[in-house]
C-alpha cells in the first residue's frame, strides 16, 4: 500500500465532495500536526490513531536512542554559548527517553504478574 501525499488527500476531497480546498488543506494540516506532534512527544509507549491503527515505540530502538543521546551529551558543553540550545533539547529528549523506557519496564512487570497468576490458576 503507497501512502497518499498530502497534497492528493486535499485534492481528492475537494474534487469528490465540492469541499472548500482552504478549509479541508487546514483540517488535514491539523490532523498531521496532531499526530507528529503525539508520536514525538514519547509520553506512552503506544499511540492509538482511529481508523489508522496503533503506533507502538519499540524497546530496541528507544534504548539505542537514550545511548545516542547521553554520548552526544558528554560530547556537547553546555557552557558553550553556540551548543547550549542543542545541549538543552538533548537533555529534554533524554530525560523523556528515559521515562518512556521506565513505562516498558512497568508493563513487562505487569505482563510477568500476569502471566503467573494466569499459570497458578490453570
Amino acid at each position: 500500500m503507497k501512502p497518499k501525499k498530502y497534497k492528493e488527500i486535499t485534492s481528492k476531497l475537494v474534487e469528490e465532495n465540492n469541499w472548500n480546498e482552504e478549509l479541508v488543506s487546514d483540517a488535514i494540516s491539523f490532523f498531521y500536526s496532531r499526530v507528529r506532534r503525539a508520536l514525538s512527544s514519547l509520553e506512552d509507549t503506544s499511540i492509538l490513531i482511529p481508523k489508522l491503527g496503533t503506533f507502538k515505540a519499540r524497546r530496541a530502538k528507544v534504548r539505542k536512542l537514550i545511548q545516542d543521546k547521553e554520548n552526544l551529551l558528554t560530547k556537547l558543553n553546555p557552557h558553550e554559548f553556540t551548543k547550549y540550545d542543542s545541549f538543552r533539547k538533548n537533555s529534554t529528549d533524554l530525560v523523556k527517553l528515559k521515562a518512556l523506557e521506565e513505562k516498558f519496564e512497568k508493563l513487562n512487570t505487569n505482563k510477568n504478574e500476569f502471566n503467573k497468576e494466569n499459570s497458578k490458576d490453570s
